[in-house]
């Protein structure tokens, strides 16, 4: 397998919705420079990449821990093959860095520019009807609301026990600024990438380890805080420069201390507003 940018035919990433987003910003980095890639994405979760325009989508029918077998398929279609994906039933990444995220790169060959703080997820294809319907269903239909949105109570790969509590102390600092909480961990939107809009127009974000906190980097003026797994190499490294971390270990006294200085932060404009 050929890790240079200008041999690469197809990269393999079956899934998930993070992992995916997590090489975006490298795969548009191929497309750049070297021609438009394939990408190789489990069915499950290829509706992702409707909101790009930089990739070829090859749509299989494998479970994303088929990873052995799409290997395989792949190498009997392209004479070049790049994989990404880090994890799947069989296989075991060996030489693990600090994150997985990181070693996705590192796995591709791309892992010099994982720091570049240009290279962002870019969703392309967006529709802007659904974002706008979206944001009227869940922040209401008047304009001007200041909200912050939420998802810290649900994670497939990543759950935190302390979400319901970190939830309930989010709600009670943020009413007493005024400010709406959008709880979005049980809404389903059409597509994943339709938050986008909700996200960019957000007073903050907060976010567990999860599909939105690697969507949250493609909103990089929105000021984000997030909760990160605390299990070595299992943990995210985030893509965003406006953000605060916090981990799975921290006490809800430690997240309410950071929640709370970013709070004010982005609070201060609507005070001074309101005191003159």
């Amino acid at each position: 397998m050929s890790t240079a940018g200008n041999n690469i035919n197809c990269v393999v990433q079956l899934g998930r919705y993070g992992d995916i987003i997590n090489i975006l910003p490298l795969l548009r980095h191929i497309h750049t420079h070297h021609g438009t890639p394939v990408l190789m994405v489990s069915s499950q979760f290829s509706d992702l990449l409707e909101g790009v325009s930089y990739v070829q989508p090859w749509v299989v029918d494998l479970d994303y821990s088929e990873i052995l077998q799409a290997v395989r398929l792949a190498e009997d279609r392209y004479e070049r093959v790049v994989v990404s994906q880090i994890w799947g039933a069989g296989y075991h990444h060996p030489d693990r860095g600090s994150s997985y995220t990181r070693d996705s790169w590192q796995r591709a060959g791309f892992g010099h520019l994982f720091d570049n703080d240009l290279l962002l997820p870019v969703f392309d294809r967006r529709v802007m009807d659904r974002e706008l319907g979206l944001i009227k269903a869940l922040v209401g239909p008047e304009s001007g609301v200041d909200y912050l949105v939420v998802q810290v109570t649900r994670s497939a790969s990543s759950p935190y026990a302390n979400g319901e509590r970190v939830l309930a102390m989010i709600r009670a600092e943020a009413a007493e600024c005024g400010i709406k909480v959008v709880d979005i961990a049980s809404y389903n939107a059409p597509r994943l990438f339709d938050f986008l809009g909700l996200l960019a127009a957000a007073r903050m974000i907060v976010t567990i380890d999860t599909a939105i906190l690697h969507l949250a980097a493609a909103c990089p003026d929105t000021p984000c805080l997030a909760i990160i797994n605390s299990r070595p190499w299992y943990g995210s490294e985030p893509r965003g420069k406006a953000w605060q971390r916090a981990r799975y270990q921290d006490s809800v006294e430690d997240i309410r201390t950071t929640f709370r200085l970013m709070l004010d932060q982005v609070a201060a404009p609507q005070r001074t507003a309101a005191s003159g």
